[in-house]
Protein backbone atom coordinates (compact mmCIF):
# COMPACT_ATOMS: atom_id res chain seq x y z
CA UNK A 1 0.00 0.00 0.00
CA UNK A 2 1.28 3.37 -1.17
CA UNK A 3 0.81 6.76 0.03
CA UNK A 4 -2.51 8.41 -1.76
CA UNK A 5 -1.48 11.15 -4.22
CA UNK A 6 -3.68 13.40 -2.07
CA UNK A 7 -1.91 12.56 0.95
CA UNK A 8 1.37 12.72 -0.30
CA UNK A 9 3.22 16.32 -1.85
CA UNK A 10 5.15 17.23 -4.50
CA UNK A 11 8.10 19.48 -5.74
CA UNK A 12 10.24 22.14 -3.13
CA UNK A 13 7.33 22.94 -1.26
CA UNK A 14 7.29 19.62 -0.20
CA UNK A 15 10.85 19.42 0.73
CA UNK A 16 9.71 22.34 2.86
CA UNK A 17 7.56 21.01 4.69
CA UNK A 18 9.23 18.12 5.50
CA UNK A 19 12.52 20.27 6.56
CA UNK A 20 10.14 22.35 8.73
CA UNK A 21 8.76 19.71 10.79
CA UNK A 22 12.24 18.85 12.10
CA UNK A 23 13.02 20.15 15.65
CA UNK A 24 16.20 20.78 14.60
CA UNK A 25 15.74 22.99 11.74
CA UNK A 26 12.72 24.86 13.01
CA UNK A 27 14.89 27.72 14.74
CA UNK A 28 16.26 28.71 10.56
CA UNK A 29 15.63 31.21 8.84
CA UNK A 30 13.67 31.37 5.21
CA UNK A 31 17.11 31.66 3.36
CA UNK A 32 18.74 28.56 5.13
CA UNK A 33 15.12 26.43 5.52
CA UNK A 34 15.82 27.08 1.62
CA UNK A 35 19.92 25.97 1.79
CA UNK A 36 18.89 22.80 3.93
CA UNK A 37 15.89 21.67 1.05
CA UNK A 38 19.05 21.27 -1.45
CA UNK A 39 20.79 19.01 0.44
CA UNK A 40 17.13 16.49 0.93
CA UNK A 41 16.17 13.77 -0.80
CA UNK A 42 12.64 12.24 -0.48
CA UNK A 43 11.82 8.76 -0.19
CA UNK A 44 8.35 6.46 0.37
CA UNK A 45 8.60 3.53 1.92
CA UNK A 46 5.04 0.69 1.86
CA UNK A 47 4.16 -0.45 5.24
CA UNK A 48 6.64 -3.96 6.06
CA UNK A 49 9.60 -1.58 3.81
CA UNK A 50 12.70 -1.85 5.79
CA UNK A 51 14.43 1.87 5.84
CA UNK A 52 17.88 0.03 6.95
CA UNK A 53 18.99 -3.23 8.35
CA UNK A 54 21.29 -4.38 11.13
CA UNK A 55 24.51 -4.61 11.07
CA UNK A 56 24.27 -1.57 7.61
CA UNK A 57 27.00 0.75 7.15
CA UNK A 58 24.54 4.14 7.70
CA UNK A 59 25.16 6.84 5.85
CA UNK A 60 22.20 9.17 5.84
CA UNK A 61 19.96 11.08 8.56
CA UNK A 62 15.88 9.59 8.14
CA UNK A 63 13.49 12.08 9.03
CA UNK A 64 10.15 10.88 9.09
CA UNK A 65 7.87 13.55 7.16
CA UNK A 66 4.82 11.35 7.30
CA UNK A 67 4.04 7.85 8.55
CA UNK A 68 5.74 5.82 11.33
CA UNK A 69 8.49 4.10 11.48
CA UNK A 70 9.53 1.84 14.16
CA UNK A 71 13.11 1.43 15.80
CA UNK A 72 14.21 -2.51 16.93
CA UNK A 73 17.20 -4.29 17.46
CA UNK A 74 17.31 -8.48 17.36
CA UNK A 75 18.25 -9.84 21.29
CA UNK A 76 20.71 -12.45 22.04
CA UNK A 77 17.57 -14.97 21.92
CA UNK A 78 16.81 -13.80 18.32
CA UNK A 79 13.67 -11.61 19.82
CA UNK A 80 12.77 -7.95 18.54
CA UNK A 81 13.25 -5.75 21.27
CA UNK A 82 11.21 -2.81 19.72
CA UNK A 83 13.35 0.67 20.70
CA UNK A 84 11.68 3.60 20.03
CA UNK A 85 8.81 4.97 17.29
CA UNK A 86 9.56 7.72 15.14
CA UNK A 87 6.68 9.94 13.38
CA UNK A 88 6.55 13.54 11.88
CA UNK A 89 9.40 15.16 12.07
CA UNK A 90 11.44 12.59 14.05
CA UNK A 91 14.92 11.44 12.92
CA UNK A 92 17.03 8.52 13.17
CA UNK A 93 20.72 7.94 11.91
CA UNK A 94 23.14 11.18 14.21
CA UNK A 95 24.71 8.83 16.27
CA UNK A 96 26.81 8.09 13.32
CA UNK A 97 27.45 11.14 12.09
CA UNK A 98 30.86 11.84 12.97
CA UNK A 99 31.66 7.88 13.27
CA UNK A 100 31.83 5.53 10.30
CA UNK A 101 29.99 2.34 12.30
CA UNK A 102 27.12 -0.30 11.72
CA UNK A 103 24.08 0.17 13.17
CA UNK A 104 22.96 -2.54 16.06
CA UNK A 105 19.52 -1.73 14.99
CA UNK A 106 16.59 -2.42 12.10
CA UNK A 107 14.19 0.38 11.00
CA UNK A 108 10.49 -0.73 9.79
CA UNK A 109 7.75 1.16 7.92
CA UNK A 110 4.94 0.21 9.91
CA UNK A 111 2.53 2.35 7.72
CA UNK A 112 3.21 4.39 4.51
CA UNK A 113 6.10 6.69 5.01
CA UNK A 114 7.89 9.22 3.24
CA UNK A 115 10.97 10.23 4.15
CA UNK A 116 13.41 13.05 3.98
CA UNK A 117 17.08 12.05 3.48
CA UNK A 118 19.87 13.84 4.17
CA UNK A 119 23.69 12.01 3.38
CA UNK A 120 25.62 12.58 6.63
CA UNK A 121 28.42 14.22 4.50
CA UNK A 122 26.08 16.95 3.57
CA UNK A 123 24.63 17.06 7.33
CA UNK A 124 28.33 17.40 8.20
CA UNK A 125 28.80 20.56 6.37
CA UNK A 126 25.11 21.87 7.23
CA UNK A 127 26.58 21.73 10.87
CA UNK A 128 29.31 23.73 10.14
CA UNK A 129 27.70 26.10 8.41
CA UNK A 130 25.06 26.74 10.91
CA UNK A 131 25.91 26.12 14.45
CA UNK A 132 21.98 26.58 15.18
CA UNK A 133 21.55 22.87 13.71
CA UNK A 134 24.54 21.34 15.96
CA UNK A 135 22.92 22.58 19.23
CA UNK A 136 19.56 21.67 18.24
CA UNK A 137 21.04 17.85 17.72
CA UNK A 138 22.69 17.84 20.55
CA UNK A 139 20.03 19.00 22.24
CA UNK A 140 17.85 16.11 21.12
CA UNK A 141 20.18 13.17 21.36
CA UNK A 142 19.98 13.91 24.88
CA UNK A 143 16.13 14.12 25.46
CA UNK A 144 16.58 10.60 23.56
CA UNK A 145 19.44 9.62 26.64
CA UNK A 146 17.00 10.44 28.93
CA UNK A 147 14.42 7.98 27.18
CA UNK A 148 16.70 5.23 27.18
CA UNK A 149 17.70 5.32 30.65
CA UNK A 150 13.78 5.35 31.75
CA UNK A 151 13.21 2.22 29.37
CA UNK A 152 16.46 0.77 30.81
CA UNK A 153 14.97 1.32 34.20
CA UNK A 154 11.18 -0.37 33.29
CA UNK A 155 13.43 -3.28 32.07
CA UNK A 156 15.38 -3.45 35.28
CA UNK A 157 11.32 -3.88 37.15
CA UNK A 158 10.90 -7.28 38.19
CA UNK A 159 7.07 -7.16 38.27
CA UNK A 160 5.25 -7.15 34.89
CA UNK A 161 2.38 -5.06 36.63
CA UNK A 162 4.60 -2.19 37.53
CA UNK A 163 6.77 -2.51 34.18
CA UNK A 164 3.09 -1.98 32.68
CA UNK A 165 1.96 0.65 35.03
CA UNK A 166 4.62 2.93 34.26
CA UNK A 167 4.71 2.78 30.54
CA UNK A 168 0.65 3.46 30.61
CA UNK A 169 1.57 6.34 33.28
CA UNK A 170 4.48 7.79 30.92
CA UNK A 171 1.95 7.70 27.38
CA UNK A 172 -0.31 9.20 29.86
CA UNK A 173 1.29 12.46 31.17
CA UNK A 174 3.02 12.28 26.98
CA UNK A 175 -0.15 13.00 25.87
CA UNK A 176 -1.85 15.02 28.54
CA UNK A 177 1.49 17.58 27.68
CA UNK A 178 0.69 17.64 24.05
CA UNK A 179 -3.23 18.51 24.30
CA UNK A 180 -4.92 21.81 23.84
CA UNK A 181 -5.88 23.79 27.13
CA UNK A 182 -9.82 22.82 26.07
CA UNK A 183 -9.04 18.78 26.33
CA UNK A 184 -6.19 18.78 28.63
CA UNK A 185 -8.48 16.91 31.36
CA UNK A 186 -8.93 14.35 28.52
CA UNK A 187 -7.55 11.10 30.53
CA UNK A 188 -7.19 9.23 27.35
CA UNK A 189 -4.10 7.70 25.97
CA UNK A 190 -3.90 7.20 21.88
CA UNK A 191 -1.38 4.17 21.34
CA UNK A 192 0.62 5.05 18.02
CA UNK A 193 1.65 1.16 17.50
CA UNK A 194 -0.35 -2.31 18.33
CA UNK A 195 -0.32 -3.63 21.63
CA UNK A 196 2.43 -6.65 20.54
CA UNK A 197 4.92 -3.95 19.85
CA UNK A 198 4.05 -2.03 23.28
CA UNK A 199 5.28 -5.79 24.70
CA UNK A 200 8.69 -6.23 22.84
CA UNK A 201 9.09 -2.32 24.21
CA UNK A 202 9.16 -3.35 27.79
CA UNK A 203 10.28 -7.07 27.26
CA UNK A 204 7.52 -8.99 27.74
CA UNK A 205 5.00 -11.36 25.72
CA UNK A 206 1.64 -9.77 24.04
CA UNK A 207 0.00 -12.29 26.19
CA UNK A 208 1.40 -11.07 29.44
CA UNK A 209 0.57 -7.30 28.04
CA UNK A 210 -3.18 -8.37 27.42
CA UNK A 211 -3.54 -10.08 31.03
CA UNK A 212 -1.87 -6.78 33.01
CA UNK A 213 -4.12 -4.56 30.59
CA UNK A 214 -7.15 -7.07 31.74
CA UNK A 215 -6.42 -7.21 35.29
CA UNK A 216 -5.88 -3.18 35.52
CA UNK A 217 -9.28 -2.91 34.23
CA UNK A 218 -10.69 -5.15 36.04
CA UNK A 219 -9.54 -2.98 39.08
CA UNK A 220 -11.00 -0.47 38.26
CA UNK A 221 -7.68 1.88 36.81
CA UNK A 222 -7.83 2.08 33.93
CA UNK A 223 -10.81 1.07 30.43
CA UNK A 224 -9.55 -0.38 27.19
CA UNK A 225 -11.36 0.79 23.79
CA UNK A 226 -10.90 -0.67 21.16
CA UNK A 227 -6.89 -1.47 20.16
CA UNK A 228 -5.05 1.80 20.32
CA UNK A 229 -7.28 3.44 23.22
CA UNK A 230 -7.13 3.76 27.18
CA UNK A 231 -9.02 5.46 29.30
CA UNK A 232 -7.03 6.53 32.65
CA UNK A 233 -9.58 6.16 35.54
CA UNK A 234 -7.56 6.22 38.23
CA UNK A 235 -3.94 8.09 37.56
CA UNK A 236 -2.52 7.89 41.34
CA UNK A 237 -2.86 4.16 41.19
CA UNK A 238 -1.07 3.59 38.01
CA UNK A 239 1.61 6.10 39.94
CA UNK A 240 1.63 4.33 42.66
CA UNK A 241 2.15 0.86 41.15
CA UNK A 242 4.59 2.23 39.02
CA UNK A 243 7.02 3.35 42.32
CA UNK A 244 6.21 0.10 44.08
CA UNK A 245 4.01 1.68 46.49
CA UNK A 246 1.35 -1.02 45.45
CA UNK A 247 1.42 -4.74 44.39
CA UNK A 248 -0.82 -6.86 42.93
CA UNK A 249 -3.03 -7.82 45.65
CA UNK A 250 -3.69 -4.59 46.65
Amino acid sequence: MKLKPTDACTGHDCVLSCVGKVPIFQSLTKEEMNTVSTYVNRRTYNKGEMLFLEEEQLNSLFIVHRGKVKISKTTSRGNEHLIRILSTGEFIGEDTLFEEKLTDTFAEAIEPTEACVISLKDMQLLINSTPAIGLKLLTEVSRRLKETERLLNILQMSSIEQRVATLLFHFFERDKSKQTDRNRNSPEINLDVRKGDLAKYIGITPESLSRKLSQLQDKGYIHLVGQRQIIVKNEEALLRIALGEMNEED
